[in-house]
């Protein structure tokens, strides 16, 4: 369901009780924490009920609401990061190996969280420290896909998978900041962004009777659709560290299921990666 505001409701402990009771106090905080958010304040008002009695206070606040047409377009503009993202990670697969490409893509996060504090969200050094933490797992799960001589072209993939990163992370931030549009209408848009941009680039060749349309169906609706409606609600709802460090579980993923469906055993360096990757993710979300 889209909304278009939150409603949000704390409870401070061990207050001292002469600021409570300061109307002149209460009524900076408030306005303080008002103009800390962005918020417009119509008016306000606040009430002393008498010593001991406390004090009572209200802000009328009014939110800006941002016509259709700028949120469709913040949203085509979020399916051309992510087709460019797409495209620029595919052709660093084809200059260095897929286990560089992920390494170098997963600082992808980081850009995330700075692009989030650039729009005021704070992050602590704490979360900071829990996302290079499951980055040097991601390290570690895939150093075995490190090793090697570099060809000539090593340096331009590094600087396309991290393009890749970049414009993943703008995808992203742009789909945190569409709350009022919901994630599957989000990503429709973004698929028919994709549609439009990829079409003059398709060549028809003629397809075999065998053609697999079971899996490449598969990958249109489940990998897709339903998987970028999941992320777009949770990337809507989480703040960008966690959003970040439940990234870097993505090679875990693709390490299992590589086990799984295709029977590559783990080795103790990849285990300890992944269980280090997801030990930095349980912590990020403390």
């Amino acid at each position: 369901m889209s909304h278009l505001g939150e409603h949000l409701l704390a409870e401070l402990y061990q207050c001292p009780a002469a600021t409570l009771a300061d109307a002149t106090c209460v009524e900076q905080a408030l306005y303080a924490a008002a103009r800390a958010a962005g918020a417009h304040v119509l008016a306000g008002h606040f009430h002393h009920f008498g010593a001991g009695l406390g004090v009572t206070g209200v802000l009328l606040l009014a939110e800006p609401v941002t016509p259709r047409l700028v949120l469709a377009s913040a949203a085509i503009l979020g399916g051309i990061a992510l087709v460019v993202n797409w495209l620029l990670l595919f052709a660093a697969y084809e200059r260095i190996s897929i286990g560089l490409s992920t390494v170098v893509y997963n600082t992808q996060p980081f850009m995330l969280v700075m692009m989030g504090m650039l729009m005021g969200e704070r992050v602590s050094a704490v979360k900071w420290g829990w996302l290079f933490l499951a980055y040097g797992g991601v390290v570690i799960l895939l150093s075995g896909e490190l090793t090697g001589g570099h060809s000539a072209a090593w340096l331009t993939g590094v600087a396309l998978a991290l393009g890749a990163a970049f414009f993943y992370a703008l995808t992203a931030i742009i789909t945190r900041r569409l709350k009022s549009i919901a994630p599957q209408h989000i990503a429709f848009i973004q698929v028919i962004t994709g549609v439009i941009m990829l079409l003059p680039l398709v060549q028809f060749p003629a397809l075999p009777s065998a053609y697999p349309w079971g899996i490449l169906l598969t990958l249109g609706i489940v990998h897709t659709g339903i998987m970028y409606q999941l992320l777009y609600s949770a990337i809507q709802k989480l703040p960008t560290p966690i959003t970040g460090s439940l990234s870097f579980i993505y090679p875990v993923v693709a390490i299992v299921v590589d086990n799984v469906v295709f029977g590559h055993s783990l080795n103790a360096t990849q285990l300890a990666g992944g269980a280090l990757i997801l030990f930095a993710a349980a912590g990020n979300n403390l």
